[in-house]
């Protein structure tokens, strides 16, 4: 800036030296190009006007990892890392807060149960999940659906213990009419309030919690507790990537892998499977260097059954480990004759014998 500003006073009559020209110019040309585009063709109609395909965003928009403070260096963690939501909440210990820490607690496992957006969760009424019967569902508007409740959010059975804890004891000291649950259910039921009206969570002064002041009451202090540097949006990404992780470790068949891939797709709400592929690419990765690992594996037991067997003096026909048969599922005929492959020269070797 500093350069900038002399160069426009014209106290200093060379380049920027703190601009890379060629980037400079590359910027320019694709903004000409750009203006010569926009020039040729009409406005891009609204996205959901249904008359144009949406635009392209980036494939991969979400970093992989979070980071942790270790001996005054920031390490990359692994998102999927199943300490994050722990260590969130165990920062979340260290912070002095006397009357909402029941609160927090609960928002926060939220964010991990439901992979929802900070939004969603904070914005909840008691009347999105009474209408579920005030268990471990509670429906929520989505992401450009005008407030309307779209989607189901689903938790865990001792996240509804704490919200239920929560809502009896901390939460009735801020709620204007000092009702409890059961207060609240019994007099919807005679119509003397609408549910719809009645923020789940509350400030201290007895206004709904608003996503910005539990990042900056809770969230962001915790982390920097924890020594971790994560965004609260990262408990989304957390969600859905051990949601596709357990997808791909307990499916018993791709077909059930592509059934349950479709059905996080609508549980997310989400517009099209491109959303997906942001997560899945890096479990296609994983399950590659899973393959290969095996792989490895069995080529080694393999190696050294056939050694072994050589020690004890055995000859003839080479046949796999009895336990492994079942998991390389070769077929009789592919059984390998060693004699009649010239390129295990080098195991004979290893074996002792020219």
């Amino acid at each position: 800036m500093f350069y900038q500003v002399m160069r426009e006073r014209g106290t200093y009559g060379f380049a920027n030296p703190l601009v890379d020209s060629m980037s400079v110019t590359i910027v320019a040309v694709q903004a000409h190009l750009d203006r010569e585009e926009d020039q040729q063709t009409p406005p891009h109609m609204p996205e959901q006007s249904g008359v144009e395909a949406p635009r392209t965003r980036p494939r991969h928009r979400l970093t992989d990892s979070y980071y942790k403070l270790e001996h005054e260096e920031w390490l990359p963690q692994i998102i999927d890392d199943l300490k994050l939501p722990g260590l969130i909440l165990e920062g979340g210990q260290h912070l002095p807060l006397k009357y909402t820490r029941q609160r927090d607690e609960v928002v926060t496992w939220l964010l991990f149960d439901t992979g929802a957006r900070v939004s969603e969760v904070t914005g909840l009424m008691l009347g999105d999940w009474a209408a579920l019967g005030t268990h471990t569902k509670a429906r929520a508007f989505n992401k450009g659906s005008y407030g309307r409740r779209t989607k189901t959010l689903s938790f865990y059975d001792d996240t509804v213990i704490l919200l239920k804890r929560y809502f009896d004891e901390e939460r009735i000291r801020f709620d204007p009419n000092g009702y409890r649950l059961e207060d609240y259910l019994l007099l919807s039921k005679y119509k003397h309030v609408d549910l719809q009206t009645i923020p789940l969570f509350l400030t201290t002064q007895g206004t709904p919690l608003a996503p910005k002041e539990y990042r900056e009451h809770y969230w962001n202090p915790a982390c920097q507790a924890a020594g971790i540097e994560a965004d609260v949006h990262q408990s989304r990404h957390w969600h859905v990537t051990r949601e596709v992780r357990d997808i791909y470790e307990t499916a018993k068949s791709k077909e059930e892998i592509e059934q349950r891939l479709r059905g996080l797709v609508e549980y997310m709400k989400w517009k099209s499977e491109e959303t997906l592929a942001a997560y899945q690419h890096y479990f296609d990765e994983q399950q590659h260097a899973d393959t290969r690992e095996q792989f490895h594996k069995r080529m080694h037991q393999a190696v050294q059954h056939y050694l072994e067997e050589r020690q004890r003096g055995k000859r003839g026909k080479y046949s796999l480990p009895k336990e492994k048969n079942k998991e390389a599922s070769l077929p009789a005929q592919t059984v390998l004759h060693l004699a009649d492959e010239p390129d295990l020269a080098f195991l004979y070797s290893l074996a002792g014998e020219a």
